[in-house]
């Protein structure tokens, strides 16, 4: 089904969420404040919708955060067809980008052709803004509602941020064709992040932060980090991400991939790294959130290999978000506590307020449900990091807590 079909079916079920996402979309309030903090509350309001919760709540959430956040600039509507691809990036004229996109819309005639033609030149900046333009066009593909995809568009745009592309690195390149002697021959995402961390291609890489242009920025230290990776070390990245298991998809028969099923396996091994990594990152969170929006925006892209491309960007830019955070060591899970209960875990979300809570849950609480239970240990992190995060269960209890 076309993206107005879906919303054409869900609603009257959804009517109440459109009207205070309309309410306080980017004609209300600036994408972010106090200089480059994201404004997250489209991805709260529709993950507590989600969770079932009456309008009452999500008008709770709008009034207890709008606090943090700033007005709307007016657009001037400087951004026109001919020189849109010159703003990406630069962190301005927000609100003319989403005039702009609603016009292309118009143009377009609807949404999954806008999507489809301006989303894939967007992958490659996934990351900026640590990941949130890439959560706000999810989450708000998710709401089903035209405008508010208009306004997650405009952001990622916005906030676009390369780590560098995705051309192969050759072994010229000066990286080992192999692993050290020693090295585990698994290829799973945990195990290259532990590459990454002992081989030492990143040492003294953020000692740049303190030097022009970077020291300079108006930006947290993360972002700075992140742009100083994707300024300075795309190639290193890039060899990493071609250490996985997933990049031997680059070379295949991409109509035969079930891009359902690769994304759900993303989502998991984002899910396993935040959990194992240490008590609760913040940043690591982010590649929970951002995996799961992935899962919204995908149907939308209008190939395989922009579809394979997008997954690609979202691993790369994650195990970046890993060096950033110093790369702490990732313990097992012992999957021997027993957890609370999922409407427990519901309610202290929804009782937090806290929006990146409320995300989480709902990304868990979502993949659990839909869940055909046939993996109970992929069930029991599901519901282990939800619980976690409410802090109904401790971090401790179920895995080790070592950094580098």
């Amino acid at each position: 089904m076309s993206f107005e079909e879906l919303a054409a079916v869900s609603g009257a079920e959804d009517g109440p969420l459109w009207d205070i996402l309309r309410a306080t979309g980017s004609k209300k309030y600036h994408i972010e404040y106090n200089g480059y903090f994201s404004n997250h509350l489209s991805h709260a309001l529709v993950s507590l919708h989600r969770l079932g919760q009456p309008k009452e709540v999500l008008d709770q959430f709008h009034e207890y955060y709008k606090q943090w956040l700033e007005p709307a600039i007016p657009s001037q509507k400087r951004v026109t067809e001919e020189m849109w691809e010159t703003v990406i990036g630069e962190r301005k004229w927000y609100t003319d980008l989403v005039d702009f996109f609603t016009a292309e819309h118009t143009k377009l005639g609807s949404t999954d052709a806008l999507l489809a033609q301006y989303v894939p030149r967007l992958l490659e900046g996934l990351s900026g803004a640590a990941f949130h333009g890439l959560i706000e066009l999810g989450f708000t593909i998710e709401s089903r509602l035209t405008s508010a995809v208009l306004d997650g568009l405009a952001y990622m745009c916005f906030a676009y941020r390369s780590i560098g592309d995705l051309t192969p690195v050759p072994a010229s390149e000066g990286f080992p064709t192999t692993p050290s002697e020693g090295t585990p021959i698994d290829r799973d995402i945990c195990t290259i992040l532990k590459r990454m961390r002992e081989e030492h291609h990143f040492d003294g890489a953020f000692e740049h932060i303190k030097e022009p242009p970077y020291r300079d920025l108006d930006l947290s230290d993360f972002q700075k980090k992140m742009m100083v990776l994707g300024d300075m070390y795309p190639q290193q990245l890039q060899y990493y991400l071609q250490q996985l298991d997933l990049w031997d998809l680059h070379d295949q028969k991409l109509d035969d991939i079930d891009f359902t099923a690769l994304m759900k396996k993303v989502f998991d091994s984002m899910l396993t790294v935040y959990s194992t990594a240490r008590n609760d990152d913040f940043f690591l969170l982010h590649g929970v959130t951002s995996s799961f929006a992935m899962t919204r925006i995908l149907p939308y892209l209008p190939s395989p290999r922009d579809k394979l491309n997008a997954i690609f960007y979202l691993v790369k830019s994650v195990a970046a978000v890993y060096l950033v955070e110093d790369a702490p060591i990732l313990e097992p899970i012992t999957h021997e506590h027993p957890l609370p209960d999922w409407l427990d875990i519901i309610q202290t979300a929804v009782d937090s307020k806290d929006e990146h809570t409320i995300k989480v849950v709902y990304a868990c609480h979502d993949f659990f449900t839909k869940s055909t239970h046939a993996d109970e240990k992929q069930d029991y992190l599901y519901q282990f990091a939800a619980a976690c995060r409410t802090k109904l269960q401790p971090w401790k209890d179920a895995c080790k807590q070592n950094r580098k």
